[in-house]
């Protein structure tokens, strides 16, 4: 008995799983209704999901590359800085010496 009920869930949960639905879009003023099954839905949510995901991959890839570049020309800024220090200390110690 208690089997019996158990696939007579499965059977209800996998009938209401191939139900249909309706899908409704407005196209040029038209409502236009689709009869799609959950399947149909789902593959279709996926398919979303996955066009989002990759966006989302895309723009960190390029944010990633925005923030290597902007480290590239922090670290020259810093290289440049320090050839500029080092000048000055050169030209501070030659006016010490003309003294």
């Amino acid at each position: 008995m208690i089997i019996h009920n158990q696939r007579s869930l499965i059977a209800i949960h996998n009938e209401r799983d191939r139900e249909d639905f309706i899908d409704e879009k407005v196209k040029d003023g038209d409502v236009i209704k689709t009869i799609k099954t959950i399947d149909e839905k789902v593959e279709a949510q996926g398919e979303a999901s996955t066009a989002t995901v990759m966006e989302m991959s895309a723009m960190i890839g390029t944010q990633a590359q925005i923030i290597e570049e902007y480290k590239q020309a922090m670290a020259t800024m810093a290289m440049e800085m320090t050839e500029m220090i080092g000048t000055l200390q050169m030209q501070v110690a030659e006016l010490k010496g003309d003294k």
